[in-house]
C-alpha cells in the first residue's frame, strides 16, 4: 500500500515507496508510464517490476549529501515529472524528498508561491 498517495496534477502522482505489486496497480489503475525513485533502496526493489511492465524507471537518489541534492536540482522538473508520463514520484516515506520535488515543480510550473 502506498502511503501519502496523492495526485499532484493530472498525470503526476506522489507517495511512499511502492511494492512490486503497487507498481502493477499504478500502471493498471493510473496509467503510470514513468516512476522517479528518489530513494535508492526502494528504487532497487521495484526496478525489475518496472522493466517487466515496460515502465520507465529513473533512479535519482537524494541521500543527504550535497552532491546528490545538486545532481537532483540540475534536472528540468517538467521533463522529469511530466513529459512521458503519467508519472509517479516517490522516496521511502513519500514526504521529505518527494515533498521537495513536488514543491519545486509546483512553484516553477504551476505558479504556486513558495509561501503557499
Amino acid at each position: 500500500m502506498i502511503r501519502r498517495f496523492l495526485q499532484v496534477t493530472p498525470g503526476l502522482y506522489r507517495g511512499s515507496a511502492p511494492s512490486p505489486q503497487d507498481v502493477l496497480d499504478l500502471k493498471d489503475n493510473y496509467g503510470v508510464k514513468k516512476i522517479v525513485s528518489l530513494d535508492e533502496a526502494s528504487g532497487n526493489r521495484i526496478d525489475r517490476s518496472c522493466k517487466i511492465l515496460n515502465i520507465k524507471h529513473i533512479m535519482l537518489p537524494i541521500d543527504g549529501t550535497k552532491k546528490s541534492l545538486l545532481n537532483f536540482l540540475r534536472n528540468n522538473f517538467k521533463e522529469l515529472l511530466i513529459d512521458g508520463g503519467p508519472t509517479f514520484v516517490h522516496c521511502k516515506y513519500g514526504k521529505d524528498r518527494t515533498g521537495l520535488a513536488v514543491a519545486l515543480f509546483k512553484c516553477k510550473y504551476m505558479g504556486i508561491s513558495p509561501q503557499d
